[in-house]
């Protein structure tokens, strides 16, 4: 069995997406969206990325991967803040002029989801200009959803209040002293 590595070399960028979207739980629609694909990638291709979702690396191998690529959560906070606060007015010079993407600063640029070119061709094949350009950008919102929800930050818990004449909490309170004095639960009067 060919090892991982040289089965997810095979996948284009976006089927590897795919597969990792998958292997960490995201249902099927939602890891398809994250990707850019619209549906799963069929004959060769399909074998192909199912291989390597049936490839799983190894715990040892995981571990092995996070190091190599410096997959921490203060890296994972720091990407989706990129997206979350990213400022579309850097991607243009000081003319208003687009920036080309290897010109976008790097915080920017991991923001982009999608870049949409318009090329003319020119008469022999291998002459094209192009003429439009244009980009899309990973949601702000989910992106922020995300960086409030995670562990560090804890910004969408949602605080109960309690209130003293509730039932629900006094007969918790009464099952909670009845462990420590045996006394008779309230009535529900």
């Amino acid at each position: 069995m060919p090892k991982r590595d040289e089965i997810m070399r095979q996948l284009s960028v976006a089927e590897q997406a795919l597969v990792l979207a998958l292997e960490h739980g995201l249902p099927e629609d939602k890891a398809l969206k994250s990707a850019g694909l619209k549906q799963l990638p069929r004959g060769k291709r399909g074998q192909r990325v199912q291989a390597a979702l049936d490839a799983k690396p190894s715990p040892v191998e995981q571990s092995a991967a996070g190091k190599r690529f410096e997959v921490t959560e203060d890296a994972i906070m720091q990407r989706l803040a990129a997206v979350a606060f990213v400022d579309p007015r850097e991607c243009f010079d000081a003319d208003g002029k687009l920036l080309d993407f290897h010109e976008l600063p790097a915080h920017v640029a991991v923001a982009v989801k999608q870049i949409d070119m318009s090329v003319v061709r020119g008469k022999k094949n291998d002459e094209h200009r192009v003429v439009d350009v244009s980009y899309k950008f990973h949601s702000m919102l989910e992106a922020l959803q995300l960086l409030g929800k995670s562990r560090s930050i804890n910004m969408f818990i949602e605080k109960v209040g309690t209130d003293k004449d509730d039932p629900l909490l006094k007969l918790l309170e009464a099952i909670g002293n009845r462990n420590v004095d045996k006394g008779p639960l309230p009535s529900g009067q």
